[in-house]
């Protein structure tokens, strides 16, 4: 096992991506692949597994203000959605791999009502420095720019799962209720 003090001085790392989940970044990780080649990629929750003086790229679902003092000098990069549309998702996500959504700690079964208060403004608990200190924040629709920004020529293909549970009118109004600061986040960087 590596620690980062051993390898800090070697690292030259260029991106740090904030990975909120649902919202393109397993796609956006497949990207990063393509362009630097999976040896330079890491993700933070095995960095120490596999960060090296190669690494050009490090993802992780952690907010930025954690990452951030690791990589002072990387570019932030992070994608948000539309947050009633991310929190349907989120509860699909939920649905199909309780257990995997970082600070989501309720069990397996549990409402939409319920889960709507634990997931409360989860994009913004991610992006949770000014989004001046961020290189690219965007939405996942603009993943096309930031592929061309990096010189990309591929497209990007999103990896998509369908949605077996639709929110109701009602449980729409509850998910805007309890995602307001990422309403106001959103709102942010579609402009």
């Amino acid at each position: 096992m590596v620690s980062l003090d051993e390898v800090e001085p070697q690292l030259q790392v260029e991106y740090l991506f904030c990975h909120v989940p649902k919202t393109g970044g397993t796609s956006l990780r497949k990207m990063f692949h393509k362009k630097f080649g999976k040896e330079a990629c890491s993700n933070f929750n095995r960095f120490f597994d596999r960060l090296n003086k190669e690494t050009r790229v490090v993802s992780a679902h952690i907010p930025i203000s954690v990452a951030r003092p690791l990589f002072p000098e990387a570019k932030i990069i992070t994608l948000v959605r539309h947050p009633i549309i991310h929190m349907e998702s989120l509860y699909n996500h939920f649905l199909r791999l309780p257990g995997s959504l970082p600070f989501i700690t309720i069990p397996r079964g549990t409402k939409f009502t319920t889960f709507c208060k634990e997931a409360e403004n989860y994009q913004s608990l991610f992006v949770d420095v000014p989004t001046e200190e961020l290189w690219f924040a965007g939405l996942v629709d603009e993943m096309d720019c930031l592929r061309k920004i990096l010189g990309m020529k591929s497209t990007l293909e999103l990896n998509a799962h369908p949605h077996e549970y639709r929110l109701s009118w009602r449980e729409q109004r509850m998910a805007l209720r309890c995602t307001m600061e990422d309403h106001k986040l959103y709102s942010r960087l579609i402009k």
